[in-house]
């Protein structure tokens, strides 16, 4: 796990995938203050 992460999401790239729900949850879960990391 990484230093200070409270939460992970997890996303599989796909050229016919458009949506990102990982990404979507993050956005939905982050707070005021709160860091998202992408790698």
């Amino acid at each position: 796990m990484l230093i200070g992460c409270v939460k992970i999401y997890h996303d599989m790239m796909n050229v016919s995938k458009k949506q990102r729900s990982g990404l979507e949850e993050a956005l939905h879960y982050a707070r005021q203050g709160d860091t998202i990391v992408v790698w």
